[in-house]
């Protein structure tokens, strides 16, 4: 169990977070996965949720969002089963971020939003700071497709103010700037673009 879940994690980090690991060859992550199916016992709730997610965010690393549907609400419906909220938060994410790339930002939203409060009720651990680092980002970018502007600049403003308590400066200036641009608002999108870009801090 310990290793299938092992297996199942590598292979979520290689493709849901490829922009952390850098490119790793989908047959690399194949195998990855097959070994993860291998070791799985049948009745290990999470790790086979894990593992369907897995193929879904292959299909979205690798650009073939029609191969995301069926491992996505499959996964998201397992999980669910689970009680874990980092799970359940990948499993949003991936049925979120379909949405989104389908033009339902409305749902997108609705995803993004449940993915959130989930998490924020969920206690403090590191991977939970990940997880609701990336729902507010993901729910900021929802709204403003949605047209939702000043919900948006109101979750950007919490965001960035979680960001700069986490000491993480380089992106916290620029979680309110499309809403704060497209609000009208020039001066704090100006700031949050000079400081963003300077990789400085706040006079």
């Amino acid at each position: 169990a310990v290793a299938a879940a092992a297996y199942a994690r590598a292979v979520e980090i290689a493709a849901r977070m490829g922009g952390v690991t850098g490119h790793v060859p989908e047959v690399a992550i194949r195998e990855m996965l097959d070994r993860g199916r291998s070791l799985v016992a049948g009745d290990d709730a999470r790790t086979r949720a894990s593992l369907l997610l897995d193929e879904a965010w292959i299909a979205w690393r690798f650009d073939r969002l029609d191969e995301m549907q069926r491992p996505t609400r499959e996964g998201l419906e397992l999980a669910r089963t689970s009680g874990d909220p980092v799970l359940i938060s990948n499993a949003l994410d991936a049925a979120s971020g379909l949405e989104w790339f389908e033009g339902h930002y409305a749902a997108a939203v609705k995803g993004s939003r449940e993915r959130l409060e989930l998490l924020e009720r969920a206690g403090e651990t590191r991977a939970i700071e990940y997880e609701i680092s990336d729902a507010r980002h993901m729910l900021i970018s929802a709204l403003i497709q949605a047209g939702e502007l000043r919900e948006a600049f109101r979750y950007a403003t919490e965001a960035r103010e979680s960001d700069l308590a986490r000491g993480v400066e380089h992106s916290a200036w620029e979680r309110d700037l499309l809403p704060g641009f497209y609000l009208g608002n020039w001066d704090a999108a100006l700031k949050g673009a000079s400081i963003g870009t300077s990789g400085g801090s706040a006079p």
